[in-house]
């Protein structure tokens, strides 16, 4: 995910204002850290890592972001450092621009433009390899291109002072990860550097001096997952979909040489690295931990268990030092020799690898805290962030579910309980939140949690906990109503049983003390209500408790979105083609307005804001309509298919996103 921000161009026109296509977009920040490896500084103080057209770098001891590497005009596909001068930083872009960076001073970078690169192919990764040449430091520079036309890579080859194509024969299926990059590995010295890569049950070896290949194949229905080369022998580790690693030794010298067989990962490997001297090496699955190995010993194992999410780059340090750690949630641990962690850089969060892969990574959309300014939404699986997008800071992490994860099986989906739903009120006193978990076999989970703000934990602290809130029927909406008096506080759910509930703050310790007074209809909706109720103090709203005020309806018709008015004295809910709107307060519906221009079920609602705070827009799969609560008329109909619909709080602008890209 990434945040973006309009900027208006440098010249206005006479009249003072801005037309909208000459509008122009500015990475503000979120975006991925781990698609590719990040790498350690010569001395191990310091970790690099790609982040769009950047080049991160942070203390290794505190995480904290040292310094930003810029020059590039295109995003990065790697960074790594001179194998001959350690201190030249060196990034090549989607556009073929090689970036020398001296890092250690705040030089600008000498950038030099690869020839021919666009050729029927766009870069994704590259390899700084020597020359083998005592007078000359320069380097080979192996670029791997995704062609147009077919699946498997070209691996280009360039002169690193020139700029120049010297051969680009070395093609082979190749696979690639989930983050699009190849599953290949560079390893060995001077003349006998190589390379190698994984297709399928397919290993392929090749000398890069000799431009040929070795096939290596394994037997049965196991693939081939991740690759790893040692940086001076001839020693290769593979991993597979059951979980093995298999370990090639001294190939050249022997083509018809076995493997040995490292087993404890149930789920398939997913990354490999060798250690500096090749006496152990490390390893990491879906199961979310990382594995040390002795080479000579296999039963002798270290193990770092419950890492927030499945492993996606595994970097050790010069002399052993730390490993770095990247994680499916965007995040960077960094562990010692004895895998005790040192720092974590942790950027913008989000569900990581281990889900469905029809599993939405932010399932409950993107809200506003309006306390902090941060964005609130989705992180790891059970989770919300608060994520500062003005400081590209990650403020704090919610557990709103409080249960483990459980890890994917071979053959088997695992669904693990996720938030669906968030909504906080005006003052970010009050947050809830909606989870739900189906599993068709088992189970059936939703919850609705109410959680109130601790001024002394700074923290969100659960306050109410209601399970089945609308019996077992998914919930569709939750909305929190936008007023500042915490006594009169109301929040509506809507779910697939056709009703809408309102929820009411009340005094716990009066609870048995409550007496029902009617359940019955009032109009076309359902109403109860309490005798006497007796809402609680300022002072009391820690005792306080969340529980159903009434329960809303109309013609058993089929319910959708809900939105609030500005000033939350009304509630507009959809139900199918037809725009209702109640008196939250006594559930007493006021209007219900439809139109044979709107005849289809209604996917949005939104109330109007500031000047336009008696107009409600409506949006279904066909058209956008405008309705004027003081007419009661329908004021306009635009033929367009909305995904989604997000009103200005602040202005009476509303702002509507469409798939085929034609909202004006």
């Amino acid at each position: 995910m990434v945040l973006v921000e309009m900027l208006e161009p440098s010249e206005i026109d006479k009249i003072g204002t801005t037309p909208t296509d000459e509008l122009h977009i500015k990475h503000v920040t979120g975006g991925s850290i781990i698609k590719f490896s990040p790498v350690f500084s010569s001395d191990a103080k310091t970790l690099f890592l790609v982040w769009g057209n950047i080049i991160q770098a942070f203390s290794v001891s505190t995480g904290e972001l040292v310094r930003d590497y810029k020059g590039l005009e295109a995003r990065a596909v790697g960074v790594q450092f001179h194998p001959n001068n350690p201190n030249l930083l060196v990034a090549l872009s989607e556009q073929g621009e090689l970036a020398h960076w001296r890092w250690k001073t705040r030089l600008p970078p000498q950038i030099l433009n690869l020839q021919n690169i666009f050729e029927n192919s766009t870069p994704n990764g590259f390899y700084l390899v020597p020359k083998g040449d005592d007078q000359d430091e320069s380097c080979d520079v192996y670029v791997t291109c995704k062609l147009k036309s077919k699946k498997y890579p070209r691996l280009c080859v360039y002169d690193e002072k020139t700029g120049e194509s010297s051969h680009d024969n070395l093609t082979r299926n190749v696979e690639v990860n989930k983050h699009g990059v190849y599953k290949i590995a560079f390893g060995g010295q001077g003349e006998d550097k190589y390379f190698a890569g994984i297709y399928k049950k397919n290993l392929y070896i090749s000398i890069l001096k000799k431009k040929t290949f070795d096939n290596k194949r394994i037997g049965g229905q196991r693939s081939l997952t991740c690759v790893a080369c040692h940086q001076e022998h001839h020693m290769i580790i593979a991993g597979d979909t059951t979980g093995r690693i298999l370990l090639w030794q001294e190939f050249f010298e022997n083509p018809n040489c076995g493997f040995s067989i490292y087993h404890w990962h149930t789920l398939p490997v997913t990354h490999l690295a060798f250690s500096q001297f090749g006496s152990f090496f490390y390893s990491g699955g879906s199961e979310r931990v990382m594995v040390k190995w002795t080479l000579d010993s296999p039963d002798r194992r270290l193990y770092l268990p419950r890492l927030s999410d499945n492993i996606c780059h595994l970097v050790v340090a010069p002399d052993n030092l730390y490993v770095a750690i990247s994680l499916a949630d965007n995040g960077i641990h960094v562990v010692d020799s004895h895998l005790k962690t040192i720092s974590i850089i942790q950027h913008f969060t989000w569900c990581g690898e281990g889900e469905p892969n029809n599993k939405s990574r932010f399932p409950a959309g993107l809200n506003l805290d309006p306390r902090t300014k941060s964005m609130v939404l989705n992180g790891r699986v059970g989770h919300i962030q608060f994520f500062n997008p003005n400081t590209s800071s990650l403020l704090y992490n919610v557990d709103i579910t409080c249960q483990n994860y459980l890890t994917q099986e071979r053959n088997k989906v695992i669904e693990n309980t996720d938030v669906t739903k968030i909504s906080l009120s005006s003052d970010s006193l009050w947050l809830a939140t909606v989870e739900q978990s189906n599993n068709l076999e088992t189970h059936f989970e939703i919850r609705l949690k109410f959680w109130n703000f601790d001024e002394v934990k700074q923290t969100f602290c659960l306050n109410t906990c209601v399970d089945m809130p609308h019996g077992e029927n998914k919930l569709l909406d939750l909305k929190v109503q936008p007023i500042t008096t915490e006594e009169q506080l109301l929040a509506v759910t809507t779910a697939e049983d056709n009703k809408f509930k309102v929820w009411s703050l009340e005094e716990s310790n009066n609870i048995n003390k409550l007496n029902i007074a009617a359940i019955g209809k009032r109009g076309n909706g359902c109403f109860l209500k309490k005798i006497d109720p007796h809402p609680p103090k300022q002072t009391d709203l820690a005792k306080c408790i969340w529980r159903c005020e009434s329960v809303g309806f109309f013609r058993n018709f089929p319910v959708g979105e809900i939105s609030f008015s500005t000033d939350g004295s009304l509630l507009a809910v959809a139900f199918d083609s037809t725009l209702t709107v109640w008196v939250p307060e006594t559930n007493q519906l006021k209007c219900n307005l439809t139109h044979t221009k709107l005849n289809s079920a209604i996917r949005h609602v939104k109330f109007g804001s500031s000047t336009c705070c008696h107009l409600v827009v409506t949006a279904t799969d066909t058209c956008l309509g405008v309705w004027n609560l003081l007419t009661l008329t329908l004021m306009w109909v635009v033929p367009i298919r909305i995904n989604i619909l997000v009103a200005d709080a602040l202005s009476n602008l509303m702002a509507a996103f469409s798939e085929e890209n034609d909202c004006e």
